[in-house]
């Protein structure tokens, strides 16, 4: 639509404030945690083929042995390829640690996004004493 010389057009919004647990598109970023990655590297026969089937991204051969690059660990599923391309030789797992993620996606920083989590869980468990002293 072309407007005309001397035309204008009018445009009347309204913004509306929400909150993320109402719904995730009013989220100020991305949060997820996955488990520290541990791969155990054996007898590897096919090194070369291992590092080219991951890009070089995931493992690197030093010295003639074939080595995790440490930078890129977290690219576990490219080391879930490497374990089938290996044979079996190397695996790869998890251990008990726990890595948590923020990404902010500008309007809030990552600690005022923890921050305020904190807030509404202490709002939410305020309620649940409430409902639990009433019930009394």
């Amino acid at each position: 639509m072309k407007l005309l010389k001397g035309q204008s057009l009018e445009l009347e919004a309204t913004a509306l404030l929400g909150r993320g647990k109402e719904h995730t598109k009013f989220n100020p970023g991305h949060v997820y945690y996955r488990y520290k990655p541990v791969i155990e590297i054996g007898s590897v026969r096919n090194p070369e083929e291992v590092v080219d089937k991951t890009h070089g991204t995931v493992f690197a051969i030093k010295g003639g042995k074939l080595e995790v690059v440490k930078d890129n660990l977290f690219s576990v599923d490219l080391a879930g390829a490497a374990e089938e391309i290996s044979q079996g030789a190397i695996k790869e797992g998890h251990d008990s640690d726990i890595i948590f993620t923020i990404e902010s996606w500008g309007q809030l920083s990552c600690k005022e996004m923890v921050l305020r989590a904190l807030d509404e869980f202490d709002a939410m468990l305020d309620e649940l004493s409430e409902k639990v002293k009433s019930a009394q």
